[in-house]
């Protein structure tokens, strides 16, 4: 786009005008307008024309201007304005656009990419014509496409929705996880950025819309990019020995793409999607975590038929946090308070594998199988200090915990899809098989010593080892048949049949002080338990695929079978329960950018063998949990209602949506508190629970000057219900949320975020009223990256967060800074030199509320404390024989070498 550095300078002209098509007089709308200045032919302007193919250019500055007008399927208009004192307003009127083919040589046409066009329902954007900086990642360019947003964790919203894949040459790139592509691929890379809604596999594969779309970012590669080496590396060393290392590998060679990455660091950064450099040095609580990881991806086409793509990623963390809480718990007649102080450590080794394979049988079916396997290991230990009070303050219980524990779990799961057109368009018929096997192995030490002074004072001490094996078998087959009924109506026909065994073994002993071993065995803590659950599910559905609209309306009848085993006592439990539920969607598209959304989903949920087992869990000794053999399966109702805005004129965006969801059977859990006020919970049915969420959010950028305002509203209801000492309890929690961002745009100089919110909460409950509470949390952040000459970097974050309603000791004020000064060197900018400072207040902290049905309980986490780092980072590529380092310029000329220049005159080619 056009060099902010001008807007400074005065503003007066306007251009205006209509684009129809010359044999019919239809309007043109989407056509993509060009304004260019002649002296440079740089960008000043561009603009969609709207849906009755209008267009309006505003704050022209003075000066000779080419017009530009382009549609897919129509030759271009190109002509010539002067805006000064004189003549600033220009009105064209209704401009004639002549059916046929654009009649450019290859390299005009490339260099006259809009920056941005629609193609059908894709929106597109020409990645040259945005600027970023120097060895700018796809994150970077997406932060300056119109209607894109990316927020501080790499979470990208595209026209008001969340996007949920990005792929690379309409392939995923590595594994599911976007951020790992726009954090790592680069922006010289790429030509075309693309926003579509994609449809589901199924729909893809009959042509029918089903309603089931999900945001999508496809990224096309230059031509020039296909083969090559890319990647980068950074190292980094810093105060209280915190460090980090990573590092990327690609390989493109057009079809076959390999992809290598590995790292280590103690400064929270778990994965690989998290960017070197500035930022916020790793989570903001949770602990502090050391990891070690690497990964492999690879993609190639096996001959004309057959795509196959996999990934294997390995993993280690060990993670120590430290904790303290403060829960109140509501009885029916009172309350009590319970505080705690916490220390854990957490290790865990993971490997995972997954293949895709896609056969091409022939132009009407296909073969695809999809194995994954994962392994992992993990070894826990947590000691706590503990305490309860009466609402007097009267002392109730103290005590201290200690539990480690060992376990390792192996998972298989694949499946195999059959999918086949057959002769008459939209009949189609597939039959899919899946399958695996869970399974978790783990030996567990529970070490504890409580004091109770209810009544005549007492203690209890534990000393336990808990044995447990537990697996589980899983498969389902599915059938799927369409048949076209008459013009775009559709029938679809679904059978599934499912079935899902679990076992769980667990041998519980006490420790012997005679022989100095675990060999005392404890029946009231061990049993052997299976559990089988059975699912055939039959679903008509009628679909209608029209231009403005599309529904489908369905019914499904699912029959549920669940049986539970007690192997020791030799006895059984079996249930029986039938669902009819409908199925509806109705999507109705005003235009290709705005359209209205109504769904409706209903699905079930049976409980697991852990809230089935009857076997009392004492891993906590003052928080027994039990599991509860007749519990029933759930069953969610669900209903949301959306509505989606978006100028491709002005980039302006409008999102809101309502959602409502309410399940039968709901498994919550019933507690039950001793008289030394230990508390037992076990997990039953009820009815009555709901949410209603509600969200509008708004972007309004002024691209004039590069700022984008984003103001947002929430609303959350929710309506729990649980039972305390076996009286019903009503909780319903209000949170209103309001949020205003403001981001600021200087190409090539600046780039500027602040962000505001506040948030209230009420929550109530009916057994004890006057607990009622109301709070609030506030936040505020400012960051910024001024470039400055001679390659240099200069940026800084700023979060402050405040609590009010809290409890004691928990409404804090915090305020977060970091700061950071970096110096590009080479020739091509390739490398970076950072010295980075964290939290240099000293003042993180991770403070959360949680709101419970029977309790509110407030909490604080250690964080990672103030630290200073150096590192380096080098980039590097060379594709097609040639090397090259560094991002692109920017901008983007449009000249074909055929000029009009007569003064208002005018010209179709």
């Amino acid at each position: 786009m056009a060099d902010r550095s001008c807007f400074g300078q005065q503003l007066r002209g306007t251009l205006s005008a209509s684009l129809v098509d010359s044999a019919t007089g239809v309007p043109l709308s989407a056509a993509t307008v060009l304004l260019e200045t002649l002296q440079d032919s740089s960008v000043e302007q561009s603009a969609l024309a709207g849906e009755k193919g209008d267009f309006r250019l505003t704050h022209i500055p003075e000066g000779p201007y080419r017009l530009l007008v382009t549609h897919l399927g129509y030759r271009s208009f190109d002509t010539t304005l002067v805006f000064d004192s004189r003549q600033p307003e220009h009105d064209l009127g209704r401009l004639l656009l002549v059916a046929g083919a654009v009649l450019l040589d290859p390299v005009t046409i490339e260099e006259l990419q809009p920056p941005v066009s629609m193609n059908g329902d894709t929106m597109q954007f020409s990645a040259g014509a945005f600027k970023t900086h120097e060895n700018a990642v796809v994150e970077d360019l997406l932060k300056k496409l119109p209607g894109m947003d990316v927020d501080d964790d790499g979470n990208i919203t595209a026209q008001g929705e969340q996007v949920v894949e990005v792929l690379v040459d309409g392939k995923p790139f590595f594994g599911n996880d976007p951020k790992i592509t726009t954090q790592n691929l680069p922006v010289d890379m790429i030509d075309q950025v693309q926003v579509f809604d994609k449809t589901s596999d199924q729909a893809a594969f009959t042509g029918i819309h089903d309603g089931n779309t999900r945001k999508t970012i496809n990224l096309i590669i230059k031509k020039d990019r296909r083969r090559g080496t890319f990647g980068r590396a950074t190292a980094g060393y810093g105060s209280e020995d915190r460090y980090q290392l990573n590092g990327m590998v690609n390989r493109f060679d057009n079809d076959q793409r390999i992809s290598l990455l590995g790292g280590a660091n103690n400064i929270n950064r778990q994965g690989f999607s998290r960017r070197d450099g500035g930022g916020n040095g790793g989570s903001g609580g949770g602990g502090i975590t050391n990891s070690q990881m690497g990964g492999l991806n690879y993609r190639d086409s096996w001959g004309p038929k057959l795509e196959v793509n996999g990934s294997y990623f390995v993993s280690h963390t060990r993670t120590r946090t430290e904790q303290k809480s403060s829960r109140q718990n509501i009885l029916p007649d009172s309350s009590f308070f319970s505080d705690q102080q916490s220390t854990s450590t957490n290790e865990a080794l993971s490997h995972r594998f997954n293949m895709n394979f896609e056969y091409t049988i022939d132009s009407t079916s296909a073969l695809i199988f999809r194995p994954t396997l994962s392994y992992t290991t993990s070894d826990n230990s947590a000691s706590n200090i503990h305490a309860s009070r009466s609402d007097k303050q009267v002392p109730i219980n103290e005590g201290i915990r200690n539990n480690s524990a060992h376990s390792t779990s192996p998972d298989f799961d694949g499946s195999l899809l059959y999918r086949k057109k057959l002769k008459k368009k939209g009949r189609t018929f597939s039959i899919g098989l899946s399958g695996g096997y869970n399974g978790n192995d783990g030996l567990r030490y529970n070490k504890s010593e409580d004091r109770f002074h209810t009544g005549a004072d007492s203690s209890a001490l534990l000393d336990q080892q808990n044995d447990n094996h537990a697996d589980s078998y899983h498969w389902e087959g599915r059938l799927s048949y369409t048949e076209p009924l008459y013009t775009d109506h559709y029938l679809e026909l679904e059978y599934s049949y499912s079935r899902n065994n679990s076992n769980s073994d667990r041998r519980t002993y006490n420790f012997n002080p005679g022989t100095k071993r675990y060999d005392d065995y404890d029946s009231l803590y061990s049993n052997a338990f299976r559990n089988s659950f059975i699912r055939n599910r039959g679903s008509l559905n009628f679909i209608a695929n029209k231009e403005k609209y599309d529904y489908t309306v369905g019914l499904s009848l699912q029959d549920n079978r669940l049986s539970n085993d007690w192997l020791m006592s030799d006895s059984t439990l079996t249930q029986h329960t039938l669902n009819l539920y409908p199925l509806f969607n109705f999507h109705y598209n005003f235009s290709r950018t705005r359209r209205l959304r109504l769904e409706y989903r209903g699905n079930t949920r049976p409980p697991s063998i852990s809230e089935l087992q009857p076997v009392p869990d004492n891993s906590n000794s003052l928080r027994i949990r039990l599991g509860n053999p007749d519990l029933k399966t759930a069953f969610t109702n669900n209903v949301r209602l959306s509505y989606n805005s978006f100028s491709p004129q002005t980039y302006r965006n409008l999102q809101a949506s309502l959602n409502f969801t309410t399940v039968s059977n709901q498994i919550v859990s019933s507690s039950y508190y001793d008289e030394q006020r230990r508390q037992y919970i076990q997990p039953v049915n009820v009815n009555g629970t709901y949410n209603l969420n509600g969200d509008v959010s708004f972007s309004l950028p002024w691209e004039k000057i590069g700022l984008k305002i984003d103001p947002a509203t929430t609303i959350r209801y929710t309506h729990d219900v649980g039972f305390v000492n076996r009286e019903k309890n009503l909780s319903r929690n209000l949170s209103l949320g309001q949020r205003l961002r403001l981001t600021y745009d200087i190409d090539e100089l600046l780039d500027l975020n602040v962000n505001g919110r506040i948030n209230y909460n009420k929550a109530t409950y009916s057994l004890l009223p006057d607990r009622n509470q109301s709070f609030f949390n506030y936040g505020l952040s400012f960051d910024f990256e001024l470039r400055l000459p001679a390659g240099f970097l200069v940026g800084s974050d700023v979060r402050y967060s405040a609590n009010s309603g809290l409890a004691a000791g928990y409404n804090r004020t915090t305020t977060l800074l970091n700061a950071y000064i970096a110096k590009q060197c080479f020739k091509k900018k390739q490398g970076t030199f950072r010295l980075q400072g964290f939290d240099l207040l000293n003042q993180r902290r991770d403070i959360r509320r949680r709101l419970g049905a029977t309790y509110i309980e407030d909490s604080e986490s250690m964080g990672l404390a103030r630290y200073f780092m150096l590192s380096f980072t080098y980039n590097f590529n060379r594709f097609g024989g040639r090397r090259g380092m560094g991002g692109r310029g920017g901008g983007f000329r449009g000249n074909n070498g055929f000029r009009h220049e007569g003064g208002g005159g005018f010209r179709g080619r």
